[in-house]
């Protein structure tokens, strides 16, 4: 009797607890929806087999079909909760023609031809294909980590079992007529534990991703500023020295771009803190809108902003700050008189062999500095290491100016 009691209570306390751990989760980071999915589908399970234990409401079959309609919304909202996180569409056709016909063949055994083997079958392929379908789903996700390819095994093992189990447990024990002989039986243990053992392995599985994805969020937070939405100083050191490594790696070239608003201080102090802050934020869209996302761009300071240029020499690296310093003169920002224009001074270093991103970094401010010397907005090419002659007599290459 209390062994019994022990195994009907198993899952539905099990999934109690991994609801409310999933919905903590949530609540400490809410910007992760997928999680509040979690929890649903744990609580839906909850309710689903605590309607099989229990005679309230309605009692047998009533109360096995509606135990149905939450074990659907238990594997619907996580796999959508799975989908969600990795942003890709959940195959909501598939999944509820799979709902509907189950719910049909469950109706067919439970209502017009009672048969507890029949229920059996029509819920555990049910839900099976529904895991098998989610596994299909995730089989095409893009870069993989080693946890989602875990996560991948876990749904696909529950897929396949779902099925095998039915099967081979039908084998063994032969065909279950009513749900008397149900209760208590081998297929009634095995059914209980091995939905406990798969609902905790998939639960914690999803919990160390929503932990790692916490963890890569608070990693991304510290290394981006949350003015410009760029990389901060820490964030653009760390992917800047990989940038360029990469571009050593395949021989291309790499220049590092320093730019800086001019005039800024006198902006605040004229138009508040406020409007600076707006002149900042759409000098940063204008610098990450010309690089496209190829490129490292980050905010290093103040009103200082930088970019690893990968793939480009220094002509190319000047014609790109030609471009930003040429769109600066149609920036608005709140506060922001219409005839005050924005304006910017940019240094522009070409990365030598064996250079660093420091001594790159020294290059390309030293060519900043030069630029603001010769009267701000402008563009100015840092000098070759091995050719310091090159700083006194200028670069003919390109213009130092445009018209000028």
């Amino acid at each position: 009797m209390i062994q019994g009691i022990f195994i009907s209570l198993l899952n539905p306390v099990l999934a109690l607890a991994l609801s409310g751990l999933f919905l903590k989760l949530w609540s400490e980071r809410k910007a992760q929806t997928h999680v509040l999915f979690f929890s649903v589908s744990y609580l839906c399970y909850a309710a689903a087999f605590g309607l099989q234990i229990s005679r309230w409401p309605f009692g047998d079959p009533e109360n096995a079909l509606l135990s149905n309609l939450f074990l659907l919304g238990t594997f619907g909202s996580a796999i959508h909760g799975m989908m969600r996180r990795r942003r890709h569409p959940t195959p909501l056709a598939a999944l509820t023609t799979l709902a509907v016909l189950g719910f049909a063949a469950q109706f067919w055994f439970a209502v017009i031809q009672p048969d507890m083997t029949g229920r059996i079958y029509a819920v555990n392929f049910c839900y099976g294909g529904m895991m098998l379908l989610a596994a299909a789903e995730m089989r095409s996700f893009p870069e993989k980590t080693a946890v989602e390819r875990l996560l991948f095994g876990v749904v696909l093992t529950i897929g396949i079992y779902s099925f095998a189990r039915t099967v081979g447990i039908s084998l063994m024990q032969g065909h279950i007529a009513e749900r008397s002989e149900y209760v208590g039986s081998l297929t009634w243990v095995v059914l209980n534990f091995s939905a406990a053992l798969f609902a905790l392995l998939l639960a914690l599985t999803l919990i160390y991703l929503v932990v790692l994805d916490a963890m890569q969020d608070l990693r991304t937070e510290s290394m981006t500023d949350l003015l410009s939405g760029l990389l901060n100083r820490r964030g653009f050191e760390e992917n800047g020295r990989k940038a360029l490594a990469h571009a050593g790696e395949l021989g291309l070239p790499a220049a590092l771009l320093i730019c800086d608003i001019d005039h800024f201080k006198s902006v605040n102090d004229r138009f508040g803190h406020a409007c600076g802050d707006q002149v900042i934020t759409a000098f940063a869209h204008c610098l990450h809108d010309a690089a496209g996302g190829r490129h490292v761009v980050a905010r290093i300071g103040g009103e200082e902003f930088a970019v690893v240029l990968s793939g480009t020499n220094l002509k190319a690296g000047r014609l790109f700050a030609e471009a930003v310093r040429n769109a600066c003169a149609t920036l608005k920002a709140a506060g922001l008189p219409e005839n005050h224009a924005v304006t910017a001074s940019f240094g522009v270093a070409e990365m030598q062999p064996g250079e660093d991103l420091t001594s790159l970094m020294r290059r390309a401010d030293a060519a900043l500095y030069d630029a603001k010397r010769r009267g701000r907005d402008r563009v100015r090419g840092a000098e070759s290491r091995t050719d310091p002659s090159r700083r006194s007599a200028g670069d003919p290459a390109l213009p130092l100016q445009a018209g000028g």
